[in-house]
């Protein structure tokens, strides 16, 4: 597997898009995003996501994770929901600016894609990038066919 860094401060949101969508179409099948902020707005926030991805929700499972807060472990128990057109679809509509923005008191960070539960791509919000680790055949994809994978500097943006 090779790891290739993203660069969120200078990719479009609809690059970041085709990218969610290349993901999927090469096997990631969940997600994963924390969710942060104040009471009561976090309540709140939470609840609305909770509800608009109810029919996505799978059994929280172990997998790996991107950020890591005060001694935690990279591998936990999370929340996950399936990845799909429809579930992409809604998380296009959730963030419309890309999943690299946050503002108020309650926001998303560090959405995760898994592909046969292995991290396929991890997004670190604060640090506004990422990475994806794909094959060797699935970065020479990238690398000849998808305009938005700046080839030879093995980022994306």
């Amino acid at each position: 597997m090779t790891t290739e860094t993203i660069h969120l401060d200078s990719m479009p949101p609809e690059a970041f898009w085709k990218l969610t969508d290349w993901c999927h179409r090469q096997g990631a099948d969940e997600f994963f995003i924390n969710c942060i902020g104040i009471e009561p707005e976090l309540n709140r926030f939470a609840e609305a996501f909770e509800t608009t991805f109810a029919p996505f929700r799978r059994e929280p499972a172990p997998r790996e994770l991107v950020a890591l807060y005060g001694g935690e472990e990279w591998v936990q128990v999370v929340p996950l929901w399936t990845l799909n057109p429809e579930s992409l679809q809604l998380l296009r509509a959730v963030f419309p600016e890309g999943p690299f923005t946050y503002e108020g008191d309650a926001w998303f960070e560090d959405l995760i894609l898994y592909r046969r539960t292995a991290l396929m791509l991890g997004v670190i919000t604060h640090e506004q990038e990422g990475f994806l680790i794909v094959t060797p055949e699935e970065q020479g994809i990238l690398r000849r066919r998808e305009t938005w994978f700046c080839a030879g500097q093995n980022s994306l943006y």
